[in-house]
């Protein structure tokens, strides 16, 4: 998760973020998030689902499709820059 925030950072030229943020910081800022939600009417942004997403880590194998078509994966850091030219475009 940090390299892909690090690749959209350099991307976007930000710095790239250095604080770790755990499920404590988040559940934090899900509480203030849903305290504003409450305030403005609007739908909150962080949900447990989504912390819980952003905390877990999964690994897939592609070696069945890569054994099945022809295919060649592009690297991630390409990726997220051409799609972050492509938004600017």
């Amino acid at each position: 998760n940090k390299q892909l925030f690090t690749y959209i950072a350099h991307a976007v030229r930000k710095k790239a973020p250095y604080i770790s943020v755990g499920k404590r910081g988040l559940s934090f800022a899900a509480q203030i998030d849903k305290l504003i939600s409450r305030l403005t009417g609007k739908m909150p942004l962080l949900t447990t689902e989504i912390i819980s997403s952003a905390l877990k880590q999964e690994n897939y194998s592609s070696e069945k499709l890569l054994r099945t078509i022809d295919f060649t994966f592009i690297p991630m850091k390409e990726c997220i820059y051409s799609a972050i030219e492509s938004v600017k475009q």
